[in-house]
């Protein structure tokens, strides 16, 4: 092999390793979920009003020897309208963190409540007097799906603009979400210059 073979090889094994490098931050998620059914009565469903509460704890590690301040992390909890079963995202927020060389940081989401009621029938009594029910009976009502149902989370994390870390309890919540970008305090008022004023002529 030649010197310029040689050459091109090795550039090319450096280029390489330069497009694949290492995030210097990684991504841990624990999500906590609790459901709580409504109280019934006889007849009633539990299907009616059924509240989901919703929290995340996200764990950054800066894998690096040098600190790293100002990393912006975006969470985003998914889910469907009860209706139309359509992927979306029904609540997100935003924290930030700053992690010391070879440290791990925490830190808490929101806790998002959702509540939603599965299609289903119920069943009362209904009261007699009609020629066809003299004594009374039950009565069959259909309740449809309502609210909104929480399936899982996103959460993406930042330095600057750029996407560093990323985790999804389903692969298929990055097509909803896509990739976000920090949100950004507002630039003040460009002051506009003001021409300086022409002292009258003499005469």
């Amino acid at each position: 092999m030649g010197f310029p073979t040689l050459a091109l090889v090795c550039l090319g094994f450096f280029a390489l390793h330069a497009a694949a490098a290492v995030s210097p931050i990684s991504v841990v998620v624990e999500q906590h979920s609790s459901t709580k059914l409504p109280k019934t009565k006889p007849g009633q469903s539990s299907q009616s009003n059924i509240a989901q509460h919703r929290s995340l704890t996200i764990k950054l590690t800066n894998t690096s020897n040098d600190s790293i301040d100002g990393v912006v992390v975006k969470y985003f909890f998914i889910g469907h309208d009860m209706k139309d079963h359509k992927l979306k995202v029904l609540q997100h927020g935003e924290r930030t963190a700053s992690l010391a060389p070879r440290k791990t940081e925490a830190v808490e989401s929101e806790d998002a409540v959702n509540t939603y009621t599965e299609a289903h029938s119920e069943v009362s009594k209904s009261k007699g007097g009609s020629r066809n029910n003299l004594r009374g009976g039950t009565k069959v009502t259909k309740v449809p799906a309502s609210g909104q149902k929480v399936l899982g989370y996103a959460v993406q994390a930042f330095i600057g603009n750029k996407l560093e870390a990323e985790q999804y309890s389903e692969q298929s919540y990055k097509k909803v979400v896509g990739e976000s970008t920090p949100s950004r305090s507002p630039q003040p008022a460009e002051k506009k210059k003001v021409p300086p004023k022409k002292s009258p002529k003499k005469r």
